[in-house]
């Protein structure tokens, strides 16, 4: 029985030894990273002595100043962040002090901003009233220009019109013009025979006497018909 108690007991302490072994392996590697701690302040320099493995920091833009030698690795670091707090502290308090009217005119600009803002939105709406005006105009003129270009059209269809009926009215003038001058043509030869009838009257007239002078019997409804005879024959030619 105290075997197995024995044997038991040394099972549970060599599961112990593995647990406490494993505990400070994690506690060791999940420590601080230095190296990587060091890598976020660029603006220092780590150096390591061979000999001591000591540590010792510089500030790289101040001249190279040496903040601290032979410490830790872990001191070194410590030192370089208290020497960049410092820094930061001066030039915050060079800086505070221009907070306070920076504000004001934070302050002040915001105002203005708020004016600003409100000036670009009437201004805006004011923009978008006169587009809408004359978009309307636009379209009053363009229905304008319609209606012209519609009694345009009107006006070429009587132009057309009338240029047809000149046309017309033309054709009409010169048939007109021949025909008056068809019956001046004709006027004049009707004239000519008129003028013949008369001479071949005188000339009947003439002879009626110079027959009557003879003794000569003497038909006047013979000599009318006659006279008429040649009228009548001249008119037909």
């Amino acid at each position: 029985m105290l075997t197995r108690f024995a044997k038991i007991l040394t099972v549970i302490i060599a599961f112990a030894s593995i647990g406490l072994m494993g505990a400070a392996i994690t506690i060791t590697n999940a420590g601080p990273n230095w190296r990587t701690e060091a890598e976020k302040l660029p603006d220092y320099t780590f150096t390591q002595d061979a000999a001591t493995k000591m540590w010792s920091v510089s500030h790289r833009t101040d001249s190279g100043t040496n903040l601290v030698s032979n410490v830790p690795h872990p001191g070194a670091i410590a030192a370089a962040y208290r020497h960049a707090a410092s820094q930061n502290k001066e030039e915050l308090d060079l800086v505070e002090p221009q907070i306070e009217p920076l504000q004001a005119q934070i302050a002040e600009i915001k105002s203005f901003r708020e004016i600003d803002k409100r000036g670009l939105t009437s201004r805006n709406e004011q923009l978008k009233k006169d587009f809408a005006d004359v978009a309307a105009e636009v379209r009053k003129i363009g229905q304008g220009a319609d209606a012209v270009a519609q009694a345009a059209l009107r006006t070429r269809g009587i132009a057309a019109a009338r240029r047809r009926d000149g046309q017309r009215l033309l054709l009409q003038l010169e048939g007109i013009e021949t025909d008056h001058f068809h019956l001046k043509a004709q006027r004049k030869k009707l004239l000519d025979t008129l003028y013949q009838i008369q001479g071949l009257q005188i000339r009947l007239r003439e002879r009626n006497t110079q027959l009557k002078a003879t003794g000569v019997p003497y038909d006047p409804v013979s000599a009318t018909t006659s006279a008429e005879t040649s009228g009548n024959a001249a008119a037909g030619e």
